[in-house]
């Protein structure tokens, strides 16, 4: 067909946890999702494959982007100013020294104190199946014998978390060791990815001891070549002791070591730990069709966090409480303006959510917003911009309809969105987006130069105008179900939604008390032709109270909008729309947006139904 399903598999050291949703028959799919994951300590690298569905078939793979954690080590996020890695700014110090400001970069924790991360475009590399491998190997090595006649011995004990090659799920594991130019392999352990060998096997130690001892892992095959499974790498590595350690990692603290190093076993006695496994290195890379197979754009941020005792934060959440309680004092610095005004843009979301779910949990939550929206009304503002910034309060309010309203967006939203997947109507207000392929009926005349369209069902010519028009109406019966469910909704509106929104609509009154603004709303309310994306082709409606702005701008833009365009960033659904629904959805939160007078109506009917 010339195009692809394609769909994300997100992988942490090889271990599939994310899937996303398939964007249908395209080549530049948009999936705008995002994810927030508590990684291991040790965690080696991340892995987002790009996969193809196929309804008939095994999916394909149409290729991979990988970031290691010292990739992530290497973009730390400090934009503007001397920052680690930045331009003018500290390096990152090497594993296991500390940096400047003292705190230690373990070299078993791996992951540094500041937040890092990477954001932009990584091309596609093909997927090589011996570079997929995954799982540790549990090993003992040592060396026994005296001076003349010693021998190397290497008790393979047993691997976790293998790869699975074979089509039943499973792999049909065994162990191949090589050393001093001799060869030795372990019983096959059918269909486990989780095999116990418990098996020893000894070499005569090479004089001078110089060689180096090769462990791989295969899966047997009764027809074709075995699978390549993964080695135990030949890199500069600090060996886990005992057996209740689970990995290796990294150390320049012994540069000179390699796994199985024999002198290095000669001075240690005995080697016994989890080993990673690791893709075999030594065969030449293609790279000629890297950026062939297209790009990723992504953003992945990697912080590490440490989580004190809850009575380390008692003092902090009491000063909070306190001040939330107080409420707003006339001359005095408030706490919560100097969070605002410390916070950057970027950080601003997540300390909202933060403060929206304490206070919660404090039941303060209510003074808490009262207070932010006294403190943001205090500042010079203008009523037909009211909560449009991403100010703390604007932020905190759309953080707590998130957090305590999805069961009533479900409940308002849920069937109309559902009507729109199901019916997918061809909707189009803007005469330059409309393609006429789409309207139903079959190809176009040859002669209907002036944009006509054949009705294979009528057999008769669909002006581009009567397009429209019936794409409108489907608009506007849309609009229609979503207005009047808002308006049904009010009983089932949570109790604490209502009282903050009583509450915002009471300070603006107080501070607005004979305000009213006019705002502009798209034509395609009442006429044919418009995009609602040019703002030159909208109208001024008629004046509204500037309390009533307030409230709808958080009800219609920050929350009813958003989840008609992107219904499953709010769970409506399970996959994203298609392009024709896409555009239907996108039409309705538009003018859904610009409501009209009677939008403000039927949302002044809402609100008396629920403030009584």
């Amino acid at each position: 067909t010339g195009s692809s399903d394609p769909y994300c598999i997100v992988k942490i050291d090889d271990e599939a946890i994310i899937r996303t949703a398939t964007v249908w028959k395209t080549l530049s799919p948009f999936w705008g999702e995002e994810y927030e994951l508590q990684l291991q300590p040790g965690f080696h690298s991340i892995s987002i494959y790009v996969m193809d569905e196929d309804a008939l078939s095994r999916d394909d793979i149409i290729g991979k982007v990988c970031i290691t954690r010292d990739m992530l080590a290497e973009h730390p996020k400090g934009k503007g100013k001397s920052g680690w890695g930045v331009p003018g700014g500290p390096h990152l110090p090497p594993f296991g020294q500390a940096g400047p400001e003292g705190f230690p970069n373990d070299p078993f924790m791996g992951i540094p104190p500041f937040p890092t991360g990477y954001s932009g475009w990584m091309s596609l590399s093909e997927v090589d199946p011996d570079e997929e491998v995954q799982g540790e190997i549990h090993l003992r090595v040592q060396v026994l014998g005296s001076q003349g006649s010693r021998r190397l011995r290497c008790s393979v004990l047993e691997a976790r978390d293998l790869a699975r090659k074979d089509r039943n799920g499973a792999s049909d594991p065994f162990v191949r060791l090589r050393y001093n130019g001799k060869t030795q392999e372990s019983t096959v352990v059918k269909k486990s990815c989780y095999p116990r060998w418990n098996e020893t096997f000894e070499f005569e130690l090479a004089e001078p001891a110089g060689e180096k001892l090769c462990v791989e892992v295969w899966d047997w095959d009764l027809v074709g070549r075995n699978d390549f499974l993964g080695k135990v790498s030949p890199k500069p590595f600090q060996c886990c002791r005992g057996p209740a350690q689970l990995h290796t990692q990294p150390s320049p603290a012994f540069p000179s070591q390699v796994v199985f190093s024999i002198q290095g076993l000669e001075a240690a006695g005995q080697e016994e730990g989890w080993f990673r496994l690791w893709p075999d290195k030594s065969k030449p890379t293609e790279n000629e069709r890297r950026g062939s197979l297209g790009s990723l754009q992504l953003q992945v941020k990697l912080r590490d966090e440490t989580v004190l005792p809850s009575h380390c934060y008692q003092p902090l959440v009491q000063l909070l409480c306190q001040e939330v309680k107080l409420g707003r004092q006339d001359g005095q610095v408030h706490l919560i303006t100097l969070l605002d005004e410390t916070t950057t843009a970027e950080c601003r979301q997540e300390v909202a959510i933060n403060l929206v779910k304490l206070f919660l949990g404090q039941g303060l939550v209510k003074e808490f917003l009262d207070l932010l929206f006294e403190l943001e009304l205090a500042k010079p503002c203008e009523p037909n911009t009211l909560f449009r910034s991403n100010s703390l309060a604007s932020k905190s309010m759309e953080s707590f309809l998130k957090v305590t309203g999805m069961p009533y967006l479900h409940f308002v939203l849920g069937p109309t969105i559902t009507r729109v997947f199901e019916e997918k109507k061809y909707v189009e207000l803007d005469p330059g987006k409309v393609e006429i392929k789409d309207v139903g009926g079959g190809p176009r005349a040859g002669g209907d130069s002036d944009g006509a369209r054949r009705c294979s069902g009528l057999h008769r010519v669909q002006t581009e105008g009567e397009v429209i028009e019936q794409g409108r109406q489907h608009l506007q019966s849309y609009l229609g179900e979503l207005l009047d469910a808002i308006v049904r909704s009010a009983p089932a509106c949570p109790p604490l939604i209502r009282a903050a929104f009583r509450q915002l609509f009471q300070r603006v009154g107080e501070r607005f008390p004979q305000h009213q603004v006019g705002l502009w709303r798209g034509m395609a309310w009442g006429q044919t032709g418009i995009s609602p994306g040019d703002r030159a082709l909208w109208v001024w409606s008629p004046a509204v109270h500037a309390k009533f702005v307030a409230v709808t701008s958080f009800l219609c833009l920050r929350f009813f909008s958003p989840a008609v365009m992107t219904p499953k960033l709010f769970q409506l659904r399970d996959a994203h729309a298609d392009a024709r629904t896409s555009r239907t959805l996108l039409l309705l939160a538009k003018v859904r947006q610009g409501t009209p007078a009677r939008g403000f109506g039927l949302l002044g009917c809402f609100f008396r139904a629920s403030w009584g």
